[in-house]
């Protein structure tokens, strides 16, 4: 429901004087003899809503219908006589302009928005359960990255150990394949550990030794985007280690 709030009043009036305070019985002679067959009347306010405001113009139009036909009769105000008693009937129109919300409506939904938000981001970047994994209730069945919050099915864990060293049982009941490092701690960027052929480093270790050590890398101009390649293979959760804070120092090139 709207309230509005009188801001300005202004009238007008069309085919003769409508009324004047200081000759009242002049008027009403003059009106005797001759009466308009059209008046008008606008008022402007603001009209507030739940949600918005807007400048409300309501326009009231007193048209002549002739003696005895109208429910209005011609005074210093227009005063209600009853139907077919007066001289005038009465029309009022609103218009509506300037539609703005209320500051109450824009902080109800922003916070509905940061509500959803915040509920997004628990549901996808949540973390938990073992390993540090990143959660999510949108994961694939291969996407080893996420999914512990709502728990892995059996087909998924043996996949993802297998495959990817990640969820592992602490009971080795399953193990990786040959060739792939196991997730041997949170995953936290550069620092994450990886245990490889018994062997347990960071992946920012992995990928300086890799670049300074293997023979078919470390002489080569790009050998720390291959270093990097052969890490992310081995260990795929290094992932989480960029190239570019990893560690690995790339020789200048040469013209």
């Amino acid at each position: 429901r709207c309230e509005s709030i009188a801001l300005l009043q202004r009238s007008c009036a069309s085919g003769s004087v409508l009324a004047s305070a200081m000759h009242p019985v002049v008027v009403q002679e003059e009106a005797a003899l001759m009466q308009p067959d059209h008046l008008c009347g606008e008022e402007t306010s603001v009209s507030t809503g739940f949600f918005c405001t807007s400048d409300e113009t309501k326009r009231t139009d007193w048209n002549y219908v002739g003696e005895n036909q109208g429910s209005y009769s011609q005074a210093q105000v227009y005063n209600y006589v009853g139907e077919a008693h007066g001289s005038f009937d009465k029309h009022e129109k609103k218009a509506y302009s300037s539609w703005r919300p209320r500051c109450c409506t824009m902080v109800i939904f922003g916070l509905a928005g940061l509500g959803l938000l915040v509920h997004i981001g628990m549901q996808r970047f949540g973390s938990g359960g073992a390993g540090g994994v990143v959660q999510s209730a949108y994961c694939g069945q291969q996407d080893c990255m996420c999914g512990f919050k709502t728990g892995w099915a059996d087909d998924k864990k043996l996949w993802c150990c297998q495959n990817h060293g990640m969820g592992c049982p602490p009971d080795n009941s399953i193990v990786p394949n040959i060739g792939v490092g196991r997730l041997a701690s949170t995953l936290q960027g550069c620092d994450t550990q990886c245990i490889l052929k018994n062997n347990q480093a960071t992946c920012g270790g992995r990928v300086k030794w890799a670049s300074e050590n293997e023979a078919s890398i470390m002489y080569a101009p790009d050998k720390c985007q291959q270093a990097y390649d052969l890490v992310r293979e081995q260990c795929m959760f290094c992932l989480v280690c960029p190239l570019e804070v990893a560690g690995c120092v790339s020789p200048p090139m040469s013209l």
